[in-house]
């Protein structure tokens, strides 16, 4: 699996993590596990963690329920990400601290995958 990010998800989650002196050992995690859901087929996470919210060109995007410690349950962040193939681009994440709401994660998901792949 191969990974990016937009670069304004990288600075907003670090600082997140920050926030929550965390450090980013979370990101690790989260690539681990999703290389475990969709390449080695060994953890299988329902809709109720990973869902699909949509599509842009040949990317699909996902939201991801991202496990942080100290962080409840509720708050943790929901990360947007677009996968092609053996390619994911980590895009943007919100939490119930900000008022997250999914359309807006998703139309932000959206914005910066064009801006990503030189379409914007």
């Amino acid at each position: 699996m191969i990974y990016s990010a937009h670069p304004k998800f990288d600075k907003e989650m670090d600082s997140f993590l920050a926030k929550h002196h965390q450090d980013d050992g979370w990101i690790f995690k989260l690539q681990n596990l999703l290389i475990s859901h969709f390449e080695k087929k060994t953890t299988v996470l329902g809709i109720n963690v990973l869902s699909p919210i949509g599509e842009y060109g040949a990317y699909k995007l996902w939201k991801i329920y991202m496990a942080v410690g100290g962080i409840s349950k509720k708050n943790r962040p929901r990360v947007c990400f677009a996968k092609r193939e053996q390619e994911i681009i980590f895009l943007c994440f919100g939490t119930h601290i900000e008022n997250y709401k999914t359309i807006d994660l998703i139309l932000l998901g959206k914005k910066r995958i064009k801006e990503f792949i030189g379409e914007a």
